[in-house]
């Protein structure tokens, strides 16, 4: 399901019927293409950050009734939105939206976050990678704000991970 992008040089073109049988020489290198609008990062090494979300009530109000707060882990983050693992995936609905709260870097506010629910996938022992997009933010000089800190949430990450892989 990635999308790459290569150059290479063709050989030779050969006729079979109505086909034609393109050889092309192997490509020295592959590289793979962005195809979200935002770029992605894991938490860094080591750090766990823990998500609460539960299902927005009708009329806008957040149901905080502690039975609805479900609890997973971020795996990725972007400025569009995040995937996070949880131990039990049950009573989540894809296509709705979420109130989610995480605190990315320790000593710093907590985010709050709506997401809409875009994609859930069974990873094992009955856990579920689930996919969040962040919706409402461009909307609002508040929303903004939050927008310019999750670029910056995003880029501290990659470098942390950069630093992590130089050094290991």
């Amino acid at each position: 399901h990635k999308k790459c992008m290569f150059s290479t040089v063709l050989m030779s073109v050969q006729r079979q019927g109505d086909d034609a049988l393109w050889v092309i020489r192997r490509p020295e290198q592959l590289q793979q293409l962005q195809r979200r609008a935002y770029e992605r990062a894991a938490p860094p090494k080591g750090s766990v950050i823990a998500v609460r979300f539960w299902r927005e009530a009708a009329g806008g109000d957040a149901s905080t009734d502690a039975r609805n707060v479900r609890h997973g882990q971020l795996e990725d983050i972007s400025a569009g939105g995040m995937r996070i693992k949880v131990a039990d995936p049950k009573d989540v609905s894809l296509d709705r939206t979420y109130r989610c709260v995480f605190t990315p870097r320790p000593g710093k506010p907590a985010l709050v976050l709506d997401a809409v629910l875009r994609h859930r996938e069974a990873v094992d022992q009955g856990r579920a990678s689930l996919g969040f997009q962040f919706v409402g933010m461009e909307a609002t000089p508040e929303g903004l704000r939050l927008l310019d800190r999750l670029v910056r949430i995003v880029n501290h990450f990659q470098r942390s991970n950069a630093r992590d892989l130089q050094s290991g």
